[in-house]
């Protein structure tokens, strides 16, 4: 079973906070948007500043004429990680000091603005989280010709712009396009990866796989079981479910070990849970 699944996670907090299989409370979907909230407040914080380059992205792109790089959409908090040109890495400046100095960048909302225009930059960001499907609405595919990058997937998909995401969550190709299409289940890949038989093809930003580290995901389930038991309302499993998760919380921060240079260690003071304990229980 990939536990990294969003239908395992989802099936496993159910399981958890007893919610009865015929019960017509909380759908997958509105499971889901609560998944998504715990991982967007909670997890993701907490890994990215532990383990910094997780799930960084780097990419080649070109100043404009007048000195201008896009944020890429995608970039976490839509900022950047790093901005090389040749060996050359650039620090931020505010607007002020970026006219006096040399090698620096400076951002005017959404664009990075640089002296060198016309230039080629080396440009990384941490890649933002991505929408949440259940695998049954993520079409998976069953065959790829390399010579013709003809694939066929088992779900009909009319998405022009797709990521390959990797059943283990982390191996993903952004942005590859759809070039030509036979049917709604077959057509020509664009970009240059090769995906397996069993990868995703979804639209681009959403993924049934979750880029956590296997070791999170029973955090992430024990969290997802109170949210639902704090909705059902059960104040008493609520109350036992707070004191494992908090026990876990503290284990994961143990386990995690940072990665990279921009990573840094992560306070061991308790962040989660903080709208469950402002309850009176």
């Amino acid at each position: 079973m990939n536990r990294l699944l969003t239908d395992n996670i989802l099936n496993n907090a159910k399981i958890m906070a007893s919610v009865p299989l015929s019960q017509n409370k909380f759908s997958d979907a509105s499971i889901l948007l609560m998944l998504k909230d715990i991982l967007d407040t909670q997890i993701f914080p907490i890994l990215i500043k532990a383990q910094g380059n997780n799930n960084e992205i780097t990419f080649a792109v070109t100043a404009n004429s007048e000195g201008e790089i896009e944020v890429p959409e995608r970039a976490y908090l839509s900022g950047i990680t790093r901005l090389k040109n040749g060996d050359l890495c650039y620090l931020q400046a505010t607007e002020e000091d970026f006219a006096y100095s040399v090698n620096t960048y400076y951002f005017i909302g959404d664009i990075i603005k640089v002296k060198e225009a016309n230039q080629e930059f080396h440009l990384t960001y941490t890649l933002r989280p991505p929408e949440l499907l259940l695998e049954i609405d993520a079409p998976k595919v069953l065959s790829f010709n390399p010579s013709t990058r003809i694939v066929e997937v088992d779900k009909d998909t009319y998405a022009t712009d797709m990521d390959v995401i990797k059943p283990n969550g982390y191996h993903r190709a952004l942005n590859q396009g759809r070039t030509t299409t036979t049917t709604a289940t077959v057509f020509t890949l664009g970009g240059t990866v090769v995906p397996s038989v069993g990868d995703y093809i979804v639209e681009a930003g959403q993924s049934p796989v979750i880029p956590i580290p296997q070791e999170v995901i029973g955090l992430v389930v024990r969290a997802l079981s109170n949210r639902i038991l704090m909705d059902i309302p059960d104040e008493e499993g609520l109350r036992a479910g707070l004191r494992v998760e908090e026990i876990m919380y503290t284990n994961v921060l143990n386990m995690l070990k940072p990665r990279g240079k921009r990573a840094s260690a992560v306070s061991r003071k308790p962040i989660l849970n903080t709208a469950f304990r402002n309850r009176r229980l």
